[in-house]
């Protein structure tokens, strides 16, 4: 199995498990897999989960510790260019990650990327608030 047959069967499995989401009130997104081009493999990963949980998870973080980067509940599915001109929407988020917290689809190649909040933030064209003064001595 060479590249492009690896990516047509991707392709095919993808749109043949959107199908079965759907029946299921589900989304499915392809993650990153593996060709074993001498084993004719291809080991795809592929994640199911409930419509609207991405969108629901993002605007609660966003009402929440999200504030501190500056991001909006509204900012979900907002469209950003990068420095070198490429583009992204924005998806949801990857909360367990150090850095890279905000998922986004590439709307170039529909590629799946992450991005700190102060990439987001610069991306969208705004300043990272600054933080709340802690008053001295004990704050409770």
């Amino acid at each position: 199995m060479n590249m492009e047959q690896a990516q047509k069967v991707k392709d095919a499995a993808q749109a043949a498990l959107e199908k079965v989401a759907a029946d299921f009130g589900m989304t499915v997104q392809v993650g990153r897999g593996t060709v074993g081009v001498h084993a004719g493999a291809l080991a795809a990963r592929f994640v199911f989960a409930e419509s609207g949980a991405d969108e629901r998870l993002f605007r609660a973080w966003a009402d929440g510790p999200g504030r501190s980067y500056g991001l909006e509940p509204d900012d979900f599915g907002q469209e950003f260019t990068t420095e070198d001109g490429k583009r992204f929407k924005i998806v949801g988020l990857n909360p367990r990650a150090r850095t890279g917290i905000i998922r986004a689809t590439s709307l170039d190649d529909g590629g799946d990327w992450r991005f700190s909040g102060d990439a987001v933030m610069e991306a969208l064209g705004r300043t990272r608030p600054e933080p709340v003064p802690v008053p001295e001595g004990r704050p409770f």
